[in-house]
């Protein structure tokens, strides 16, 4: 929930100034979607990194306890 409330409005406010520009917008594809999120592990060293980021920004970063399995390594895809 933090990652999509810092990133709707900033979505939102670019969407906003391209759309002000005129012309046509295109928006990503399904495909487009599902190969973004097949690389991505809510587990791994760099959403981790983000999310401190993110915390410390909001002022709880001190509340952070670093899980486990945060320090497991990324798998390569197959």
């Amino acid at each position: 929930m933090v990652r999509l409330s810092v990133y709707l409005p900033r979505n939102a406010r670019a969407l906003l100034r391209a759309k002000q520009l005129g012309g046509e917008i295109t928006y990503l594809r399904q495909g487009e979607i599902d190969a973004r999120n097949r690389g991505y592990s809510p587990y791994s060293p760099e959403t981790w990194r983000a999310w401190e980021y993110w915390a410390t920004k909001a002022g709880c970063g001190h509340m952070l306890n670093q899980p486990e399995h945060a320090h497991a390594k990324k798998k390569a895809p197959k």
